[in-house]
């Protein structure tokens, strides 16, 4: 049973930073297309940034009561940097499914943000 927890943290020490990786770099392409083509989206983009610093739990325990623990909940990026937290302070993972779900969807996001992009960007150049 050792080798299986240790297996599961080492696969975990290994896709934590590329999986937060994959989710910015797919909301990057999904939201390039859109950047380029209307102004107020670096704007809007801005303004969720400084909203959703306060959001995901980099220094402070992850919430769970509240608006603002349902708020953290909903968040992405939680379940990546919770988990990274985890093992660096305790070597404990509290919340695996929730990373690994996550690092799926980061997965996804990347791949449907590089089709989306590679399909809107003839329209980009016709425009430009």
């Amino acid at each position: 049973m050792a080798s299986h927890e240790s297996f599961c943290k080492n696969l975990v020490d290994y896709f934590r930073q590329a999986a937060l990786v994959m989710l910015g770099t797919g909301m990057g392409l999904i939201l390039s297309p859109f950047s380029c083509l209307y102004g107020d989206v670096n704007r809007g983009i801005g303004f969720v940034n400084r909203f959703w610093i306060f959001v995901t739990p980099v220094i402070y325990p992850q919430l769970t009561e509240g608006l603002w623990g349902i708020l953290v909940a909903i968040n992405p990026v939680t379940p990546l940097l919770v988990t990274t937290r985890d093992l660096i302070t305790t070597g404990e993972i509290t919340n695996l499914t929730g990373f690994w779900i996550t690092s799926a969807i980061a997965l996804i996001t990347t791949f449907v943000g590089w089709i989306f992009y590679r399909l809107s960007l003839p329209f980009l150049v016709e425009r430009a």
